[in-house]
């Protein structure tokens, strides 16, 4: 039956079906501070590892979200398991687990699966691989949280990875792990180019963008936050004036961007105003090619887009947008349109 639907009817059932099981929390918007990252793709340090270039900065934010007492969930693809086997993984960062146990042991960390590490949705080899540095886990498709401020419900947070319903990532995902490992890899390992750069495939993640948007604004009151894309979502003004400014600054001097790359700042900037809710936040990733890392803060009553940066002279940590979370709910609680549905 998935073969014959279109590609929003995909994306729709596979979130639907991981909505319906998700099991539920409750987050207390004033004294919860959660901080939420995904596709670090932590591989086995070679050069096929996207991760490598971003470890230490991603170090770098565990110890400050640890002595922050923030939540840590990690949004899927934590670990290249279509490239890599999983004890390659946590011998080459062990201590990036260490680093993050004490957020487990404080019961203030969540575990996703996504289709690159989709190995933990069993039992058994989370028991292996995971259990020794996080006792007792379990690895969610999907959670649900409950928000509230003051005993008010405001609404619900979906933290999901965001693959289900595709067809190389969910539905033929044995296959692309098969081609991954034994095709890709090598290649990686010989031209040492990165796969996770944003840039890569842009229509197809425009058109993955605009499914999961599509799906959460029928969902009256739900505020869908995902990965994997690469690409970071944050609806607000400051999103479509971002991407306006690059745009006009670089049409003028078009010689300066290859067409194609002034047409995905385009299809970037067309996402980015026809959006008319903001029930679609994307955290964006661990493992983009410059070394910085994406991430998504929810804090006293705040809810923010982070980067953190690697390069020298600069500020580890930036706050590229925030906006106040009840107003967010207030406005995923209206109706709104759907927007067309991209076919490519």
């Amino acid at each position: 039956m998935f073969g014959i639907m279109s590609y929003q009817k995909n994306i729709d059932q596979g979130l639907d079906l991981a909505f319906q099981s998700a099991q539920e929390r409750s987050l207390d918007l004033q004294s919860s501070r959660v901080v939420i990252f995904s596709d670090h793709h932590k591989g086995a340090g070679d050069d096929a590892d996207d991760f490598k270039q971003c470890a230490e900065i991603y170090r770098t934010a565990l110890k400050h979200y640890a002595s922050n007492q923030f939540t840590l969930v990690i949004l899927g693809d934590g670990e290249e398991l279509w490239e890599c086997k999983p004890d390659e993984v946590t011998s080459t960062y062990s201590d990036i687990f260490h680093l993050e146990k004490p957020f487990h042991e404080a019961n203030r960390h969540l575990r996703i699966y996504g289709n690159h590490d989709d190995e933990w949705c069993y039992p058994e080899m989370v028991a292996i691989h995971l259990e020794p540095f996080f006792e007792g886990i379990i690895v969610y498709e999907a959670m649900k949280y409950r928000v509230h401020d003051s005993g008010e419900n405001l609404g619900t947070l979906f933290f999901i990875h965001g693959h289900q319903g595709t067809t190389l990532g969910d539905r033929f995902g044995r296959l692309s792990r098969f081609a991954v490992r034994y095709l890709w890899r090598p290649f990686q390992r010989l031209t040492n180019i990165k796969s996770t750069t944003p840039a890569t495939d842009w229509k197809l993640r425009s058109k993955h963008d605009s499914a999961m948007y599509n799906w959460a604004v029928k969902q009256h009151g739900v505020i869908l936050v995902a990965g994997h894309t690469h690409k970071p979502n944050f609806p607000t003004y400051t999103q479509v004036d971002y991407f306006r400014e690059i745009y006009t600054e670089l049409s003028r001097i078009p010689e300066a961007l290859p067409k194609e790359g002034l047409e995905k700042i385009q299809a970037d900037l067309s996402f980015a105003n026809a959006q008319e809710q903001p029930c679609y936040i994307n955290s964006g990733c661990c493992s983009f090619s410059d070394g910085d890392i994406s991430g998504i803060e929810i804090e006293s009553g705040q809810i923010r887009l982070v980067r953190w940066s690697s390069k020298e002279g600069e500020l580890p940590r930036t706050v590229l947008d925030s906006a106040d979370i009840k107003t967010f709910f207030k406005e995923v609680a209206q109706p709104a349109d759907a927007l067309p549905e991209v076919i490519e």
